[in-house]
This record gives C-alpha cells, sequence and structure tokens, in this order.
C-alpha cells in the first residue's frame, strides 16, 4: 500500500495548512490592464502545482473579469471572480472525488486532496457572507466619475460580478453540503494514514506481540 507522502498526520498537515496562505481572505488584484480569467494558484498559492492539468484544475478560463483601470472596479471584479472560482473548484474536486476519479494510493491526488480540503476550510465557511458583502459594494461603485470608455468596460464588468456574485448566494445550501463532504474525506485520508501506519509496523515488525 502507497504511503502518505509526509511525514505528518492528515490532521496535523490541514492545521498546518488552513490559514497559511489567507486563502480566507481576499487578495487583492494581480497587476495588468487586460480582461483576466482566475488562475488556480490565485485561490491557494499550494494549489500552484496543479494548474492547466485537466485532472486537478477545474476553473482554467472560466471565471473571467473585466479590468478597467479603475482600482476599486477592479478590484471587486476579481474578488467576485474569485469567489466563484473557489466555489466551482471546491464544487468540482468534490464530484470528481466522488465519482471515484481520485486514487487515495496515488501520493500526488492525495497531495491535491489534502491541499483542497484546507482550501476548502479556509474560504467556503464565509464565502457566502463575502458575496453578500461584495454585492453590497458593486451596488455602491461611483460609474460617474469613469471616462466614456470605462464606463462602457464597467458595464459588463458589473453585470459579470453580480451574476458571479449571486450564483455563489445562492449555493448557501450547496456550501453546507459540501463542507460535510470535505469533512468525510479528511475522514477517508485518516483511515488511509492508519492503514499505511498499521502494514508499516507489519513490515518492521513492531506490530508483533
Amino acid at each position: 500500500m502507497a504511503r502518505l507522502r509526509t511525514s505528518l498526520p492528515v490532521a496535523a498537515l490541514l492545521l498546518a495548512l488552513t490559514g497559511c496562505s489567507g486563502a480566507a481572505s481576499l487578495p487583492t488584484l494581480p497587476l495588468g490592464n487586460n480582461a483576466r480569467s482566475i488562475d488556480l494558484r490565485e485561490l491557494r498559492r499550494e494549489l500552484s502545482p496543479y494548474q492547466d492539468q485537466e485532472r486537478y484544475d477545474f476553473i482554467s478560463d472560466e471565471h473571467q473579469y473585466a479590468v478597467i483601470g479603475a482600482r476599486d472596479f477592479d478590484q471587486l471584479f476579481f474578488q467576485s471572480a474569485l469567489l466563484a472560482s473557489r466555489l466551482q473548484q471546491a464544487r468540482e474536486t468534490s464530484a470528481h472525488y466522488d465519482e471515484g476519479q481520485f486514487d487515495l494510493q496515488d501520493g500526488r491526488d492525495v497531495d491535491f486532496l489534502l491541499v483542497m480540503t484546507a482550501e476548502v476550510l479556509d474560504a467556503l465557511p464565509g464565502i457566502v457572507g463575502d458575496a453578500r458583502g461584495l454585492l453590497s459594494q458593486l451596488s455602491s461603485l461611483d460609474v460617474g466619475r469613469l471616462s466614456t470608455l470605462q464606463k462602457l468596460r464597467a458595464a459588463q464588468g458589473i453585470d459579470q460580478a453580480r451574476a458571479n456574485l449571486l450564483a455563489v448566494i445562492e449555493s448557501a445550501a450547496e456550501v453546507d453540503e459540501m463542507l460535510d463532504d470535505y469533512q468525510a474525506l479528511v475522514d477517508d485520508l485518516d483511515a488511509v494514514e492508519a492503514e499505511d501506519v498499521e502494514a508499516g509496523d507489519v513490515e518492521t515488525g513492531d506490530g508483533a506481540d
């Protein structure tokens, strides 16, 4: 049986991962002046090795946001797309796990699931509240101070952001279910770890009477 690629117990590793990337907070907009889409690494830096890999990355080019050159608008557009991306990545990871598409005997799959579990435990409990807060900020943006070109681009950006935020808000019940699903995943990872430890004890003779 393949061992987990860590010397730390699952619970200890998750404790170390949760909170260490600021995943529960809303990060600032990356530099750039063009429309962009959310990258997997922007959810959490530990997800960088899995970006653009079809097996793990379920948000590639999915959630775009406008960048119009007005910082307060751009920040809200980015954060709105980020929340929608967090939700989709968590949802698709859970669905793929339930369908048996991840192997708990595969070290890379296990590493990915550990990082995603930390991401979910950090980000999902407050994601609906974050979306409501951003929606309130969105409605108070001052479009009148923008240039004509910025106004045209902002209209599309506001529509995109509102759609993303409403999708997150309407998922409140699903979020609660996903949190339960990821807790069950933690239990599964704990069980695999226990089996690995037991197998190691047998191999070394530590389990002998």
